[in-house]
Parts: C-alpha cells; structure tokens; sequence
C-alpha cells in the first residue's frame, strides 16, 4: 500500500498534467474563434472583390469560404467537448486532494439523495 505522501505526489502530478492539458485546449479553442473570424471576414471581403471584378473568382472565393467554415465548424465541437472534459476531470482530481488532505473547505458539497419510496 501506498503511503499518504507519495499519493498525494502522484495526485499533484496529476493535478498539474491536467491544468496545462486543460490552459492548451482552451488556447486551440480560443484560436479556433480567431480562426473562424478570419475565414468568414477574409471571405465575405474576396467574394465582394471577387464578384465585383470576375464573377466566376467571386464565386469560387464564396465556395472556398464556405469549405475552410464547414471545416472549423466541425472541428470545434471536439474541442468544446476537450474543455469540458479537462474541467470535469480537474475538479474530481481537486476533489480527491481535498479529501486525502482532509481540507473539509475543499471538498465539494455534500449532496442528499431522495428516496423514490
């Protein structure tokens, strides 16, 4: 068995891999949001320039645009689903320090369950 001071080492450990996976995925979403801008702007503007002077360009601009959208649209679900995750996993490893610390103030409230009698 264990000893207390190596689980709580190991728990830390955790604790940290956790944070900096969670700050990652959160800078590839924010990213994401830039990226997404970008595409829809720089496309709304080369369609405009592009059906002013040589409609077909304008419109291969305007298919282009909705391709690269199409793509980051679907992309971002996962992402949004990776912050969840890391968020959900980050309070349960936050939890179970808490709990191996016996920090009573850390751990998280206590929840009573109905009876369906």
């Amino acid at each position: 068995m264990e000893s207390m001071s190596s689980q709580q080492e190991a728990l830390d450990r955790q604790l940290e891999r956790v944070k900096r996976r969670l700050a990652r995925t959160q800078l590839l979403d924010q990213n994401n949001k830039v990226r997404t801008l970008a595409v829809v702007g720089g496309g709304i503007f080369l369609t405009i320039v592009g059906l002013a002077t040589v409609h077909l360009l304008g419109f291969i601009f305007l298919l282009a645009t909705a391709l690269g959208f199409y793509l980051l649209a679907r992309f971002q679900p996962n992402v949004n689903q990776s912050v969840l995750r890391y968020q959900v996993w980050l309070r349960l490893l936050q939890a179970q320090k808490a709990r191996l610390a016996l920090d009573w103030d850390g751990m998280p409230p206590y929840q009573r369950v109905k009876n369906k009698k």
